[in-house]
């Protein structure tokens, strides 16, 4: 497994702060967090994550690829990631939002199985956020466009909901149960309602 992230120069401290630090105190954790240039917007930042995912999977090809924020703080070693990719029984794990009365993923953690149905996923989700790009008239994010092609993905590939320990967010949430991975959101909080 390898835990991965991306930043735009604007975040690089988030990254320091949160992620970074976290995945250093732990052993055993493999990580690569990238720097992807700043393309005007949140909205379109956002929409970087399916291509970051598939870039991870291919460098990776032994590997499942764990994505989180870049702001995210890990308090320790996320097991049930070496489990899911030990059993192999799901091509994606995801966390979803627990106070939304319509059952969908949250994106703040997405476990992607490097197999054709985990590159399957991604390759749709980075070519809904593509088409999405081009007539981009409010604020939408990667989550969001991930929500327009749950029906058509979920026909072919295996989806297992993660434990919301595992993306927790502070400022969406009372806290549920002590979190595994903690997403503070810092660039959703600031820009969530600009484009």
């Amino acid at each position: 497994m390898i835990i991965t992230a991306y930043y735009t120069p604007d975040y690089k401290i988030d990254y320091s702060l949160y992620l970074k630090s976290s995945l250093e105190k732990i052993d055993g954790l493999k990580y690569d967090v990238i720097e992807v240039p700043d393309r005007g917007n949140w909205s379109l930042n956002t929409f970087y994550t399916p291509s970051v995912i598939k870039k991870m999977l291919e460098k990776y090809p032994r590997d499942a690829v764990v994505k989180v924020g870049v702001d995210a703080y890990l308090h320790e070693y996320p097991r049930l990631f070496d489990k899911i990719e030990k059993t192999q029984e799901t091509d994606v794990a995801i966390t979803y939002r627990p106070q939304d009365p319509i059952i969908r993923p949250d994106c703040a953690t997405v476990l992607v199985m490097n197999n054709d149905n985990g590159r399957y996923f991604c390759n749709e989700w980075d070519k809904a956020c593509k088409e999405k790009e081009k007539n981009l008239t409010m604020v939408f994010c990667d989550m969001e466009v991930l929500w327009t092609i749950m029906d058509k993905i979920l026909k072919k590939i295996r989806i297992t909901r993660l434990p919301y320990s595992y993306g927790q967010s502070w400022h969406f949430d009372k806290k549920q149960s002590f979190p595994i991975i903690e997403e503070f959101r810092t660039s959703w909080h600031h820009n969530r309602n600009k484009i």
